[in-house]
């Protein structure tokens, strides 16, 4: 069977082209136009590395806080989008925090001592010291009088001095950062 221009159309991996056509006949609105240019532009922005989607991100949420947000589809899953996107900066940032605890680790196993900031770590433990994503600054660290936290400023992106729960004791909310906290006494004093 030799397909017409519609149903050639229609079955073309251009989902777009689909919705365009569906909306010339009268079965699709602009709203379904819109959510579709907006997933698409979501599906864009995951591609990239994770630096550039923390800022198209941005600038994705501000254009478009007022266009999407009122059509059902684009309500429900924008949240999905939020949601895996902070599980999946939070995971990433617990491995560079991991491997700064692990290089500040061989540090005092090496010297004995805990170093004085993060750039001592450089080059013997760590190549080059890692970039919270959240801030585009090195992550913070501090000795502690029974040990030394690594921090990150978390999704606030406000520095709260490695502050770990909220009021009422939640993790990674607002006023929170994003912490490992190592217990115990330097091997020499």
């Amino acid at each position: 069977m030799v397909k017409g221009p519609i149903e050639q159309t229609i079955v073309s991996p251009d989902s777009r082209a689909k919705i365009k056509l569906l909306r010339t006949i009268g079965f699709a609105t602009i709203e379904a136009i819109q959510t579709l240019d907006y997933f698409e532009e979501m599906y864009a922005i995951f591609s990239l590395p994770i630096e550039k989607q923390i800022k198209l991100l941005e600038i994705f949420y501000a254009k478009n806080d007022t266009r999407f947000f009122r059509y059902g589809m684009a309500i429900n899953n924008i949240g999905v989008f939020n949601r895996a996107f902070e599980m999946k900066l939070r995971v990433l940032i617990n491995v560079d925090i991991a491997n700064i605890t692990l290089a500040i680790e061989q540090y005092r196993l090496v010297t004995g001592i805990l170093p004085d900031d993060l750039a001592s770590l450089v080059p013997n433990f760590l190549a080059e010291v890692p970039i919270d994503l959240y801030a585009g600054k090195p992550f913070l660290y501090k000795i502690l009088k029974d040990g030394y936290i690594v921090w990150s400023v978390g999704s606030d992106k406000i520095n709260n001095n490695g502050k770990a729960l909220d009021i009422d004791g939640r993790k990674y909310s607002k006023g929170t950062d994003q912490i490992y906290k190592v217990i115990g006494k330097e091997e020499k004093e």
